[in-house]
């Protein structure tokens, strides 16, 4: 008899979770872009403030336009890439040795 009750306690379990996650899931709308902010920064001053972007997009707010980030000053990632020299893990231990 206590698997049975222990067995309905679980199934319930698993319903009202399965049940809720029914109702209640939606995709939840931002309010901006689908850009995640990485960094904030603000001048010394206060006049105007810096956001970079996931993807490495510096927006500005500049004074006087209500907190909207509508300047685009660059993008931190442009650039050419990093030269780089491929090694083996035999060199890179023999280094170390």
């Amino acid at each position: 008899m206590q698997r049975a009750k222990t067995f309905f306690y679980v199934s319930l379990g698993i319903l009202a979770i399965a049940l809720s996650f029914h109702l209640g899931a939606s995709t939840d709308p931002s309010q901006s872009s689908s850009a995640v902010v990485a960094a904030v920064a603000e001048s010394r001053d206060g006049g105007y403030m810096s956001v970079i972007t996931q993807n490495g997009d510096v927006w500005e707010c500049l004074p006087g336009f209500s907190g909207q980030f509508s300047h685009f000053v660059g993008n931190v990632f442009a650039g050419a890439p990093v030269p780089t020299k491929v090694e083996t893990w035999g060199r890179i231990k023999a280094d170390r040795r």
